[in-house]
């Protein structure tokens, strides 16, 4: 029963964890017009059409680098700066920073700080607050005040996100804040894409679609293997891992952290190969236990079975 209970929970788990997407065709086409008329020279032409993917997609750090380069070149210091700093601000608070792009964030910070002397202030002033919100949401989380140590955290993270002081807030939240708000999200506070890129995922994920190819992970407690993707695998890993604590304490089963076997953990990318690689149990499961293994599938699919 405590097999099918977890089972039950990461189908649902896998329902909230979808990423969004969005078309780029129409971004595509006007950022590569764009590239074209400043290279033939033609500098308004060229803005028009950066200004067109910004209509579309107002954080495109493509376009806002371009139209520094446009601004310098026609001499409008002011505009040059201000497309640096949203590319700058957008840029920090990025998690999924494109890194043929790290050269020129690097070389538009050093054109702001050499350019505009008081961004320096800004910054040691921002830096300064952040730390002493981070000061104050730990003494909230000293006095189990968690509620408002996340409101106070969601301000630092929003004002500094690169702040070297962040992480631990965060972690130490997501960590001791009770089941309210160490799991207000599917991936209880955890990063699954944490040091890699949405660009590797689209490059790799495509190379473990097959069961026997599929992503594997181990963690204290579990094995899991899918072939959903990788941002699947690591978000049922760390699920999996709160889930136990949980139901150790739910059944008062080895509350004190005593050892227990590895169980598997299996997520088939659609329905169909959860009813034969998976071996549904009965037509209407959508995940179950097998004495070994937890299984189930990504019910996101359109492919669910029958």
């Amino acid at each position: 029963m405590k097999r099918i209970q977890i089972a039950a929970f990461l189908a649902f788990l896998l329902l909230a964890s979808a990423p969004a997407t969005a078309g780029t065709d129409f971004v595509g086409r006007w950022f590569e017009k764009g590239r074209a008329q400043e290279q033939a020279g033609k500098l308004d032409d060229a803005r028009a059409s950066y200004e067109r993917v910004l209509e579309r997609d107002a954080d495109h750090l493509g376009a806002l680098a371009a139209l520094v380069g446009v601004d310098r070149a026609q001499s409008k210091l002011d505009l040059a700066l201000w497309h640096a700093d949203r590319f700058l601000e957008e840029w920090r608070h990025r998690k999924d920073r494109p890194a043929e792009l790290a050269k020129t964030r690097d070389e538009l910070a050093r054109f702001v700080q050499e350019k505009d002397p008081l961004r320096r202030r800004l910054e040691t002033l921002r830096r300064e607050y952040v730390s002493r919100l981070l000061r104050l949401a730990n003494e909230q989380m000293d006095h189990l005040g968690w509620h408002a140590a996340r409101a106070i955290l969601r301000e630092a993270l929003a004002t500094d996100p690169e702040h070297p002081e962040l992480a631990a807030g965060l972690e130490r939240i997501s960590k001791e804040g009770g089941n309210e708000l160490a799991v207000s999200d599917e991936t209880g506070g955890a990063d699954p894409l944490e040091g890699v890129t949405e660009d590797w995922v689209a490059k790799n994920d495509p190379l473990h679609v097959e069961w026997d190819k599929a992503w594997t992970l181990e963690t204290e407690h579990y094995a899991v293997r899918t072939n959903a993707g990788y941002r699947v695998l690591k978000t049922a890993a760390h699920a999996m891992e709160q889930v136990q604590v949980f139901y150790r304490q739910f059944h008062q089963y080895k509350t004190k952290g005593e050892s227990i076997p590895k169980a598997g953990v299996w997520i088939f990318k659609n329905g169909e190969e959860y009813k034969t690689l998976g071996h549904q149990p009965v037509d209407w499961a959508a995940g179950h236990w097998d004495g070994t293994n937890v299984v189930t599938y990504d019910a996101r699919s359109k492919n669910e079975g029958s």
